[in-house]
């Protein structure tokens, strides 16, 4: 039982970490979207002023990544 528990809250804790948002939509997999690794780069392309519940210190790649094949 003990185990089990602990099995169960690592998968949870893991997977709470690693969840993006349910719709944020995903960036294109091209050149300019896989050279990016920091927000400043995202904002350079995108203006996020519009954008509902958007600041500019979020972490732009945490919800909107990169998926190949879908």
């Amino acid at each position: 039982m003990k185990k089990t528990s602990l099995l169960l809250l690592a998968l949870l804790l893991v997977g709470c970490t690693m969840r993006m948002a349910a719709y944020a939509p995903h960036r294109i997999d091209n050149a300019d979207h896989r050279a990016v690794k920091t927000n400043q780069e995202c904002l350079e392309c995108h203006d996020i002023s519009k954008q509902k519940d958007h600041q500019a210190d979020d972490n732009c790649m945490r919800c909107h990544r990169i998926v190949r094949g879908v």
